[in-house]
């Protein structure tokens, strides 16, 4: 048994981190028993999205006092999560409909960091067009 098992197991065992392994367990559960399907944008070419392999998770929040608001959580399938190691592909994740766009950085007209693998909008172009078809009933 090593020297600081004691303080390790105490540390799995807080109530933060309890509630953290117990989400990861029943994550893992649901993506096995469920056969959950991938959430994130595969264009026109698939008729229906491959399976879940994991969970692509964001939290929000305040950064100065580390709270926590919300927390994303994506199904995601090997093919997204390979192309979310590429240099060349970028994701795109509107928090607001939580729809997703990918873009191939070496065809955008934008330049993107290297390290940039994913940006949350806060609307995307579907959310923008709704919020002015409420905008012109509303007056």
């Amino acid at each position: 048994m090593p020297k600081n098992y004691k303080n390790l197991r105490e540390k799995l065992l807080s109530t933060e981190n309890l509630d953290k392994n117990l989400q990861k367990i029943i994550a893992n559960i649901e993506l096995e028993v469920l056969d959950v399907k991938c959430g994130l944008n595969h264009g026109t070419n698939y008729d229906d999205n491959p399976l879940a392999v994991d969970y692509l998770c964001q939290s929000f929040g305040n950064t100065m006092d580390g709270s926590v608001d919300s927390i994303i959580q994506i199904p995601i399938c090997s093919e997204c999560l390979v192309s979310l190691y590429s240099d060349k592909q970028l994701l795109y994740i509107c928090i607001n409909c939580i729809s997703s766009q990918w873009v191939f950085k070496p065809e955008s007209k934008l330049t993107y960091k290297d390290d940039t693998k994913i940006i949350f909008v806060t609307y995307c172009p579907k959310c923008y067009e709704e919020g002015l078809e409420v905008k012109k009933y509303e007056v």
